[in-house]
């Protein structure tokens, strides 16, 4: 008996060797798409978290703005700027900084004729310890600024009231002095930012990264109407040469800040070497230059506005 056996031909090199191309071509072509993905993952992802933190920077920018010259007796300036150009400074004093908890709450305070000191009528300090306290009035009347003793504040003989019973507000302040907080652009700039940014400090911690400079405009009210009618630049003028004048006359304080989200992307080109912003809020068009900074082209610019009111300035305490 003869057995037969049906032949099987196998795959040639050539075969083998156009099957390995063809799936070379595809894995490339995968890897690719996964790259382009990834970098697009990592971009989004920076930028998303650059968002996040600008949001968190201009709320404490704009939380400080509103207690500039809270607790503070009139005579003391609630604001200050200093330097020009990149090395702008801007100042806000109050007796309260919200990362200082020593420094947050009040207390509603009445006078004693009879005794000559303020007791305590509520109390609502964050920090309860400490007993450092700024006596002001509703109209920025200064009293005097004391130690809590057994519950009183004493008052002295040459500025008390004349009526019993008379009702202030009590700050808390640290005894080194009022509160201090300092605005401007100092510090070397995290990795994914252009190298000849910085950051936007407060009291020299980051709260922006990526910041090429920050331009202020200082809302007037010039006719006594509640809102800002004139915009300024500087506190040099007739409105806001004093500290009185800031008082009466201050209303607002508005920052543009210059910055780019992600970092370096040579696929993109800004194709200007000048960014402007035109507020139509205020009438006014701010511009930056970027003549100078490096491969500015290949980063995505912008401007931030984060705009306060200076209600404790200008509003008038109520009881």
């Amino acid at each position: 008996m003869t057995i037969k056996f049906k032949s099987s031909k196998g795959y040639s090199l050539i075969e083998l060797l156009v099957t390995m191309a063809i799936m070379l071509i595809v894995l490339s072509a995968v890897y690719l798409t996964y790259i382009s993905i990834l970098k697009g993952y990592k971009k989004e992802s920076a930028t998303g978290s650059k968002i996040v933190e600008e949001q968190s920077g201009l709320e404490i920018v704009r939380k400080d703005i509103s207690l500039a010259g809270l607790g503070l007796p009139s005579d003391i300036s609630p604001v200050s700027i200093s330097g020009s150009g990149d090395n702008i400074t801007l100042n806000l004093y109050s007796t309260q900084n919200p990362s200082y908890n020593k420094t947050l709450g009040y207390l509603v305070l009445k006078y004693d004729n009879s005794s000559n000191d303020w007791s305590i009528v509520y109390d609502k300090r964050e920090d309860t310890t400490n007993n450092n306290i700024v006596v002001v009035d509703g109209n920025r009347k200064f009293w005097v600024s004391g130690i809590i003793n057994y519950g009183k504040i004493p008052q002295d003989n040459a500025t008390k009231p004349q009526n019993n019973n008379y009702i202030s507000f009590g700050f808390p302040y640290d005894v080194s002095n009022y509160q201090t907080i300092s605005y401007k652009i100092s510090g070397t700039p995290v990795e994914r930012c252009n190298p000849t940014t910085k950051n936007l400090t407060r009291n020299d911690i980051t709260i922006i990264n990526c910041v090429k400079g920050f331009k202020i405009f200082f809302g007037v009210d010039s006719n006594g109407d509640g809102s800002a009618d004139i915009y300024l630049e500087d506190m040099t003028n007739n409105y806001l040469d004093n500290a009185t004048k800031i008082y009466n006359n201050l209303n607002t304080i508005t920052l543009y800040i210059l910055t780019h989200d992600g970092g370096i992307d040579r696929s993109f080109n800004y194709t200007s070497d000048n960014i402007t912003f035109t507020d139509s809020e205020i009438g006014k068009t701010v511009s930056f230059s970027l003549l100078g900074v490096q491969d500015y082209k290949y980063y995505r610019w912008k401007i931030l506005k984060i705009s306060g009111k200076t209600i404790n300035v200008r509003s008038t305490i109520t009881y």
